[in-house]
């Protein structure tokens, strides 16, 4: 009796489990989907920051580029990469200005509910390979274990919501996702 319990037990669950990748599956075939039209139709666009809102700048000129910042100014001059302080993310003060790069728009693309709530979708691989004269090990002389074979070194995707902290009118709510 307990022998067909665990069986049955394990038909469930690899029903349930082969459920789950196919759902997953058809999320990640229409995401992907989505990119490739987006890339398609809008090549010229990719990594630009995203449009400002016209609520959103500075008191001085209603049309400037730049949002407006209620956090002291930047400390170092615009020539550096990172010229403001990268401490906890984000800022307080501070506007979002990161640009809304291709996976986002594609995501927006098939689930526009998520650019009004400010959601954003990114992430980065990366790959490594090592070179090498062994052919089955690179213990202890290497980072890279597997020789002569191309490798996934890090794949992280990352969902966040930054909270606005420009504004002063609510109490605004983020959150950052970073499964690697």
């Amino acid at each position: 009796m307990s022998m067909e319990f665990g069986s049955s037990l394990r038909l469930v669950f690899a029903h349930r489990a082969r459920t789950v990748f196919l759902a997953f599956q058809r999320v990640f075939l229409a995401c992907f989907v989505g990119f490739l039209r987006l890339l398609s139709t809008e090549p010229a666009q990719c990594g630009q920051p995203q449009e400002a809102d016209a609520a959103v700048t500075s008191n001085d000129s209603p049309q400037s580029a730049e949002p407006a910042r209620r956090a002291s100014p930047v400390p170092l001059d615009g020539v550096f990469p990172g010229s403001d302080y990268l401490g906890p993310t984000p800022l307080i003060g501070v506007p979002d200005t990161d640009p809304v790069y291709p996976l986002t728009k594609a995501v927006w693309a098939i689930a526009p509910r998520l650019k009004g709530a400010r959601v954003k979708v990114y992430g980065w691989m990366n790959p490594g390979i090592s070179v090498s004269t062994s052919n089955k090990s690179n213990i202890p002389e290497s980072y890279a274990i597997v020789p002569n074979r191309l490798e996934l070194d890090q794949g992280v995707l990352r969902v966040e919501r930054l909270p606005d902290t420009v504004q002063t009118d609510h109490v605004d709510w983020g959150f950052r996702l970073t499964p690697i």
